[in-house]
């Protein structure tokens, strides 16, 4: 898909977007040529007091062969703004099959969302906000002076769900960090119960994690068999996790 600026997807009103990847298709991707010195997310769901809705779903795996992929959706150029504005609501659901032990070479689950320019905002300026990743991975890739926020400024409230082997992957090194209510904003994070599965739901933050600042109320949840780590990289691993420095996990390992 091809654009100008950006994509927006309900701004000032009502829209929806749904893409499904079939097994012909090997990987979709989002160009757009948004101005580099404008730091707000170019891909939107719910902006300027609309209500907004995005559905990804990589469920399918590609004909041609489940292993080898880098990504299968990729948007090199938009950040991700789920949630925009006083009065917007947004809603993105990343959908896959769970990522499992194998994934490093299993990118067909995985979308790149993220650009060097622009934050990732997940409810922020007094917008609500939603992200879900269910069975999906999500990289998240940013860097300075970018971030990515969950809850932002005054009146906005942001949550993000990951469940069924789902992963979050966000920062780059040491310049990106990530913040979970930030500005006088309110944010949850919450890794869900995961017990079941071979492959836990994760959420990795390459570039430090701050919950609560700025006066913002912030929570990060991590259930029985979720992780969360919050780690150093000099480089970005989409589906393979690093050492970490701080460990959250729910069932001790």
């Amino acid at each position: 898909v091809s654009v100008g600026t950006g994509l927006y997807v309900g701004t000032g009103a009502t829209g929806q977007l749904n893409m499904a990847f079939d097994a012909a298709t090997l990987m979709g991707a989002l160009n757009a040529s948004p101005p580099s010195t404008d730091a707000s997310p170019q891909l939107r769901v719910g902006d300027a007091g609309g209500n907004g809705a995005l559905r990804l779903d990589m469920s399918q795996v590609p004909a041609s062969g489940s292993g080898g992929w880098p990504i299968r959706f990729g948007a090199g150029s938009s950040a991700l703004g789920v949630g925009m504005g006083a009065g917007s609501k947004g809603n993105a659901t990343l959908l896959s099959t769970g990522k499992a032990t194998t994934d490093a070479t299993q990118g067909y689950k995985l979308a790149a969302i993220g650009s060097y320019d622009q934050n990732t905002l997940i409810g922020a300026s007094g917008g609500e906000g939603q992200l879900t990743l269910d069975g999906a991975g999500l990289s998240v890739i940013g860097s300075i002076p970018t971030y990515f926020a969950v809850g932002e400024g005054a009146g906005s409230k942001g949550n993000v769900d990951v469940l069924s082997s789902g992963k979050l992957l966000a920062g780059k090194s040491t310049t990106s960090p990530s913040f979970i209510g930030k500005d006088s904003g309110t944010g949850t994070v919450t890794v869900h119960d995961d017990s079941n599965s071979t492959y836990p739901s994760q959420a990795d933050f390459m570039s430090g994690l701050t919950v609560g600042t700025g006066g913002g109320t912030g929570t990060m949840e991590v259930l029985a068999g979720g992780k969360g780590f919050v780690t150093q990289q000099t480089q970005p691993q989409a589906c393979e996790k690093a050492a970490p420095q701080m460990v959250i996990s729910a069932d001790g390992v």
